[in-house]
């Protein structure tokens, strides 16, 4: 996974898809909960600090109220040197979700955004996020719907015109559709705010280059039965593909679907 080692590829995929949209999931996502400057805070699988820095810059919580937590080392340095940069200095740690090492109801709140399709076992982790908060605390987590995604969808029209075998990829175990059942085993109450926009994509080149940082592009180049031709050709195969759409249609509209489960009341 040598595209999320560090959060350089991360940062800009992001950069990119939301500077088109015109909108940010953080900005949207931070407005949904009210923390305070003397609230102890905790960003798990924080990255290259995505929602820390508006945590920190548009809502004035204290850096050094702020616990910047990821399983990546890489990520860790990455967030650590994105702070150094602007001025914050909050504590960087790097554990997994699955065992926080911080004592029971640490937090006032805690942002784990995008992050929990990535933890084994789940269950184990939203306990971890419920123990760590204290009773009258809240969690954010943030995670994507079911929605037509076309790099997605080119990925598997250039698989099979390379004629590379595959199976779809079945649902993720934390979506927007199964997500609130799985908090609901650790938090009273969850409640769901659903993000809808639309990105556009003129530049067939560009899309390419996202495509590049996607798992299921990842996954493909790790595979010991797959030629080196066939791998070489796979970006090649994709942007002909985006380019056919973006003639056709003149640019690839990508519908968002993502949203934020708040959820209150720990279960201990």
């Amino acid at each position: 996974m040598q595209y999320y080692q560090t959060g350089e590829h991360l940062h800009a995929k992001h950069a990119q898809i939301y500077n088109e949209s015109g909108r940010k999931l953080e900005e949207w996502a931070l407005e949904l909960v009210v923390p305070t400057p003397d609230a102890r805070m905790l960003d798990v699988g924080c990255g290259w600090g995505r929602f820390s820095w508006p945590l920190i810059q548009r809502h004035g919580v204290r850096p050094a109220n702020l616990v910047c937590a990821d399983y990546s080392l890489g990520m860790v340095q990455s967030a650590a040197v994105e702070g150094r940069k602007r001025g914050h200095r909050p504590h960087f740690v790097n554990c997994g979700i699955e065992s926080l090492p911080f004592a029971d109801g640490a937090f006032e709140g805690v942002l784990a955004n995008h992050v929990l399709y990535h933890v084994e076992p789940l269950a184990q982790g939203v306990r971890e996020l419920a123990r760590v908060l204290r009773p009258d605390g809240w969690l954010m987590a943030t995670t994507n719907g079911a929605v037509y995604v076309p790099v997605i969808d080119l990925h598997y029209k250039a698989l099979d015109r390379l004629a590379i075998p595959y199976e779809p990829e079945p649902p993720g175990p934390f979506t927007l559709e199964n997500g609130a059942a799985i908090l609901a085993q650790s938090f009273a109450q969850v409640e769901r705010y659903d993000f809808v926009d639309e990105v556009i994509h003129g530049n067939a080149a560009a899309f390419t280059q996202n495509y590049l940082t996607i798992g299921r592009y990842r996954n493909v180049i790790a595979r010991d039965d797959i030629s080196a031709a066939a791998k070489a050709a796979l970006p090649n195969v994709f942007h002909e593909l985006a380019t056919d759409m973006v003639q056709r249609h003149g640019a690839i509209r990508a519908p968002v679907l993502m949203g934020a489960f708040i959820c209150q009341g720990p279960k201990t």
